[in-house]
């Protein structure tokens, strides 16, 4: 495991409230990890389990974004500040007419 990972899994999970069995599932069943959802019963009560779903709930929805943006090609925008906001020049104006 990088150093990353390893401090994101040693610190304790955030949420407090108690899982259900069937929200478990759930979201065993959303990520694909079909493996930990043949043994949700038993890892139920696990410590690191909410944890675990949370990330990769937020691992999916970071690369989910990533990978829309990357494929929306939206290049690089000019700011707001960088265009010219001034009084128009009288002489450009009426050529444009």
């Amino acid at each position: 495991m990088n150093a990353q990972m390893t401090t994101t899994l040693s610190n304790p999970p955030t949420t407090s409230l108690p899982l259900s069995l069937e929200s478990v599932r759930q979201r065993l069943r959303r990520a694909n990890l079909y493996g930990l959802l043949a043994q949700a019963e038993q890892i139920l009560h696990e410590p690191w389990l909410a944890h675990v779903l949370e990330i990769e709930e937020s691992e999916r929805q970071r690369r989910s974004l990533r990978r829309r943006l990357d494929g929306a090609r939206l290049g690089i925008f000019k700011p707001l500040v960088d265009f010219a906001t001034g009084p128009r020049n009288s002489t450009a104006s009426s050529s444009m007419n």
